[in-house]
């Protein structure tokens, strides 16, 4: 790995750890039923991967569940979510093993996302209204994308910043923007209750869910690859 690529690795990696570390030692106090299922199906979530055509990266729909413990419980429950579930995307059937740096950036860059997304989105909004959590998807998604562009170029792969911005981007913004909607209509919803007393069988639902919106990604992602190889040819 290039230097400079290193060092922005590590940079946004130190970042992302004072972020947990600040959310660990400012924690709230916060309905735990909503945090504990919040995390669980972001765990269950960063499982649900879509590979990005073109690149080694994959999207999963862990933005649903990490944007609604954001809006509904705080910028500290988000980030511990997002660091954790990233952590699991990666080890999840990679492609190739990642290192030690690797996979504290991706979770760093997760974690960095959805607290930027949660302040901003703060300012634009009042926390929980639908509207915030649109605003928060595009931050999100803005943010992680840039951080992710930013080490593929710095690996010198050839592939300027541009077009790495442009290819993630196109990919991941419309999938992103359905989890801010659904992570809105969650919330809508009203609060989850005690953790003794939720159905098993709405956990169950939220993660059929989670994966059918992963499943026909997925399936719009290889349609959409195959007319593209067909109309080259």
């Amino acid at each position: 790995m290039p230097k400079q690529a290193i060092i922005f690795a590590t940079s946004v990696a130190l970042a992302g750890a004072c972020v947990v570390a600040s959310a660990a030692a400012t924690w709230p106090p916060l309905a735990m039923g909503t945090f504990l299922v919040s995390a669980a199906l972001a765990l269950i979530a960063a499982t649900f991967k879509v590979r990005i055509p073109g690149m080694t990266s994959a999207i999963s729909p862990v933005a649903v569940p990490i944007l609604f413990a954001a809006g509904t419980l705080g910028w500290q429950a988000g980030a511990v979510i997002a660091a954790s579930s990233a952590v699991v995307m990666c080890l999840w059937r990679p492609k190739t093993t990642p290192t030690l740096l690797q996979v504290a950036f991706n979770s760093a860059t997760m974690t960095l996302s959805v607290v930027l997304a949660t302040q901003a989105a703060n300012l634009a909004t009042p926390a929980g209204t639908f509207v915030w959590f649109v605003a928060a998807a595009v931050v999100f998604q803005v943010t992680n994308v840039l951080l992710v562009a930013v080490i593929l170029s710095l690996l010198g792969e050839g592939v300027s910043l541009s077009s790495l911005w442009r290819n993630c981007h196109l990919w991941s913004f419309p999938y992103e923007l359905a989890a801010g909607l659904f992570a809105g209509l969650w919330a809508q919803a009203g609060p989850l209750p005690a953790i003794s007393a939720l159905p098993v069988g709405a956990i169950g639902l939220a993660c059929v869910l989670l994966y059918l919106m992963s499943v026909f990604y997925g399936e719009v992602v290889d349609r959409s690859v195959a007319g593209g190889e067909l109309t080259t040819n």
